[in-house]
């Protein structure tokens, strides 16, 4: 628990977002610190069908990070994350590549 939520308008007013943390997990109900302020819409299915293929539930992001990847500044030198193509000795090609999801990231280039 304690992870942070934002919670997306689901009316044309652009303000009505949220931020929320999830206080307790149980039985496919998510409990949350406090009430929402705002009206959001919901269902278990895409609204697509029934709209021209447009999806009307409220989008809701995870902003809390399972992993995450400080720099050290102690000694102004940040950690560094690379992915790169490299030549083995036997000259094949190792071709680079990276992908990060959910991840934070801080004091790094």
């Amino acid at each position: 628990m304690g992870e942070q939520i934002y919670i997306a308008p689901s009316t044309i007013q652009a303000t009505y977002s949220e931020y929320k943390t999830i206080t307790a997990i149980a039985a496919g109900v998510i409990t949350l610190d406090s009430p929402l302020a705002y009206y959001h819409y919901g269902k278990d299915v895409s609204t697509g069908a029934d709209y021209s293929g447009v999806d009307i539930r409220t989008e809701v992001y995870l902003l809390s990070r399972s992993v995450k990847i400080y720099g050290d500044s102690t000694d102004n030198w940040p950690a560094h994350i690379m992915a790169t193509d490299m030549f083995e000795s036997d000259g094949t090609i190792r071709e680079g590549s990276l992908v990060m999801d959910n991840v934070e990231v801080d004091n790094c280039s």
